[in-house]
């Protein structure tokens, strides 16, 4: 019991969840992208049935081997291969998310593409997605990559609010 009376799950109606109880989950559209030029389900399938390895070298503007000298051998080694995405992920159109020109170049590359992929997801569903607008409809996801924030470090008198 919560000091200030029952416990959270209990206030929001919470209780059965998580208990083994069957609870109806809609999932109505998707979309992906994933190494290996699988950029929707169908291509993603194609990959999988073919068993295709999607692990290569780490692309050159990712990260110098160079920076790798000071770890230990083994894991630096491990840091030479990966699964990359093989697309250009700075290409994105900013307006069409209503997001201006300023705030565009700090925008991470993984929230672009999420941007994207929802999108594509809402039309793979058939839902026009100006009918979500004041609707119950949520999208939740967690991201934590500190590689596109390391990399867009810069002195201060160049950062803008954007960059917060």
């Amino acid at each position: 019991m919560a000091k200030d009376g029952p416990p959270m799950h209990e206030k929001a109606g919470l209780e059965g969840l998580g208990t083994g109880q069957d609870e109806p989950v809609a999932i109505v559209g998707a979309a992906c992208r994933f190494p290996g030029e699988a950029r929707s389900l169908a291509s993603l399938w194609r990959l999988l049935m073919a068993r295709r390895e999607t692990v290569r070298k780490v692309p050159d503007e990712r990260w110098e081997q160079a920076e790798l000298a000071g770890l230990p051998a083994q894991v630096a080694e491990r840091l030479r291969y990966g699964c990359f995405l093989d697309d250009d992920v700075y290409a994105y159109e900013p307006e069409f998310f209503g997001i201006n020109a300023q705030e565009a170049p700090w925008v991470d590359p993984e929230h672009r593409l999420l941007s994207e992929v929802v999108w594509e997801a809402i039309e793979h569903a058939g839902i026009p997605a100006p009918r979500l607008a004041g609707t119950p409809t949520g999208m939740f996801f967690g991201i934590y990559q500190k590689d596109y924030m390391l990399r867009v470090q810069r002195p201060l008198e160049e950062v803008n609010a954007y960059a917060m």
